[in-house]
């Protein structure tokens, strides 16, 4: 199978669904490869957010530091280089993390250009509309109104962000109901097992009460 065909059978997949098959393959714990309560889709698009991460830092939340943007043409090289579609994933460098914002609509439409299909945020993020109407899906842990001293501080680090560790690479799903990584050495049997999801929840949910335990 090739990867663009692996990629647009998962965006007509929900991220749920796609969590429970990757359970079945074993891979990693059941508790891990998952972002937390706190990361939320504040940008959905018609389909789930399906790509491969670019990893940043950003400091926007060093009291004195002199805003300085010029690694940005590191990470738009980072995105260019990157397998498409991709995810920009942002995690804030400086010391409050809970006044980080990573993300606004200049930075979201020039990244768009690019091949990037959604944004990633530890912190927060800032004109939804203007990110939407890129195309662009947007996880963060919120909004907040100013970016700060936004300065680069990394390309192509690991990263944290709601839990979740992401490398440089790490195949993302996400929607409404959070986001997840995606293991990608194995689509056929991943895809397999998607679809065997579906049919054992298709006959859970019809069931008359009571019944065995779900798949949730």
């Amino acid at each position: 199978m090739g990867i663009e065909e692996f990629i647009d059978e998962l965006r007509r997949i929900d991220s749920a669904t796609v969590s429970n098959a990757v359970e079945r393959l074993g891979v990693r714990d059941r508790t891990q490869g998952y972002a937390d309560l706190r990361m939320r889709c504040l940008v959905a698009q018609p389909q789930p957010m399906v790509g491969y991460a670019v990893t940043v830092t950003v400091d926007s939340t060093t009291p004195g530091l002199s805003p300085d943007n010029s690694r940005f043409g590191e990470l738009l090289a980072a995105v260019s280089a990157a397998p498409k579609p991709c995810v920009v994933v942002c995690a804030e460098a400086g010391p409050v993390p809970e006044r980080g914002c990573h993300m606004g609509d200049v930075v979201g439409t020039r990244l768009a250009r690019g091949g990037v299909v959604g944004v990633v945020s530890g912190s927060g993020i800032r004109d939804l509309p203007g990110i939407e109407a890129a195309g662009l899906s947007a996880f963060a842990l919120g909004t907040v109104v100013s970016h700060g001293v936004w300065t680069i501080a990394a390309v192509g680090v690991e990263v944290e962000v709601a839990g979740l560790r992401i490398r440089p690479g790490d195949l993302l799903h996400g929607n409404d109901d959070g986001l997840l990584t995606v293991p990608s050495d194995r689509p056929e049997e991943l895809l397999e097992l998607i679809e065997e999801v579906r049919a054992r929840e298709t006959v859970a949910r019809s069931l008359a009460f009571p019944a065995a335990a779900p798949d949730h």
